[in-house]
């Protein structure tokens, strides 16, 4: 059985809880910022491509906690401490970055900083070959397509895509169309799919009015 935990990045404006917290400790929101990109190139082992000016304690860096003696769950962490560490599962990325782009229906320019996230789980042909899955909600805030089934059967069927919160209709309708080419039977021979789709809100730095995640 495979576990995924999906945990969005923290809302990260001005006046968001992580932001406030840190000022309590002399922390400014560009600061956060540059601990969180510091934090996952340090778990991935990713060579930062620029330095950072940010210099905010003195000597050894602050332990994380595994290193403290916290730990979570009963088994050790892979490699890397990431999904990718379960044998063949994989993910994929693309990133929009643009700059001065139009809104539509207006003469303003903004920017776009959003992208897609794919979590395909196997090697195998998914959907005759279901794993097993589930889920749960924490918070009650945020949106999954297919999670509702996923927690009925108990079964996973589609790759997982996770895109900007305006954009999950079109990635829905993009794995959809990636589904049918390899299943042509789909919705005649054989039963519908409803693919995973979450979001999270990346508002605070892409201009979500502009619909650049497209199938």
């Amino acid at each position: 059985p495979y576990f995924l935990e999906l945990n969005p990045l923290p809302r990260l404006l001005p006046d968001a809880a992580v932001a406030i917290a840190g000022k309590t400790n002399g922390l400014e929101l560009p600061d956060i910022l540059d601990l969180i990109i510091r934090s996952a190139a340090r778990r991935y082992q990713i060579p930062l491509t620029r330095s950072f000016s940010v210099e905010l304690h003195q000597g050894e860096p602050r332990q994380t906690c595994r290193e403290a003696g916290i730990t979570v769950g009963r088994f050790p962490t892979g490699r890397h401490n990431a999904i990718t560490d379960v044998g063949d599962v994989k993910v994929g990325h693309v990133t929009h970055i643009e700059d001065n782009v139009q809104i539509p229906d207006s003469d303003e320019l903004s920017k776009l900083r959003t992208g897609i996230t794919a979590v395909v789980p196997c090697d195998e042909d998914l959907f005759n070959n279901h794993l097993v899955a589930g889920g749960f909600v924490l918070n009650g805030i945020g949106e999954m397509s297919g999670l509702t089934q996923a927690m009925e059967w108990g079964w996973l069927e589609t790759p997982i895509l996770l895109t900007n919160t305006m954009s999950v209709g079109r990635v829905h309708s993009g794995i959809i169309q990636h589904m049918l080419e390899q299943h042509p039977e789909l919705g005649r021979e054989v039963d519908v799919i409803i693919p995973l789709v979450g979001e999270t809100n990346d508002a605070f730095l892409n201009e979500v009015r502009i619909p650049a995640n497209t199938p």
